[in-house]
């Protein structure tokens, strides 16, 4: 796909470890992918949003699409007081900005475009997240007693 980019430092040079920058590095990898797989004409959805929209779903641990769909208030439910429209208001505000969501489309959407992306191009994202763990000296942390590496991915 190209030069891969770092997960890097902030504005005055400080090193973070922080899981915003995670998402943030994965976000920027994930416009840069973009780039490689233009919209279809007949989709309102980037492949930016399905990817954001994924990952978002997956770091904040909804169980289920369903439930994330629910608490953005796209699905109709027994919510109808006003907390609960600020709540969403307030979460689809958070998903847009640490995810760069401009619109969360559907499930069908996001598997439709998300098929798309050739394997060896996510490898790269791979790239970048163990370049950033190893530059802050991480995989010390991810071991287990006996010095196994612990690791736990979604394959799904």
């Amino acid at each position: 796909m190209g030069k891969e980019a770092s997960i890097g430092d902030n504005a005055v040079g400080q090193q973070e470890t922080t899981m915003e920058q995670l998402v943030r590095g994965c976000c920027s990898f994930f416009k840069r992918l973009c780039k490689a797989y233009p919209k279809a004409p007949q989709s309102r959805d980037s492949l930016v949003d399905c990817l954001g929209t994924a990952l978002s779903m997956f770091v904040l641990k909804y169980p289920s699409r369903y439930r994330y769909l629910q608490d953005l208030g796209q699905v109709q439910d027994e919510f109808t007081a006003p907390y609960a429209q600020a709540f969403r208001r307030h979460a689809l505000q958070n998903i847009r900005h640490l995810f760069g969501v401009e619109r969360v489309p559907t499930d069908t959407t996001i598997r439709r475009r998300v098929d798309e992306v050739r394997t060896p191009d996510l490898l790269g994202l791979f790239r970048v997240l163990t370049a950033w763990i190893t530059k802050h000296r991480l995989w010390s942390k991810l071991q287990t007693s006996e010095g196994r590496l612990l690791v736990a991915l979604d394959g799904t």
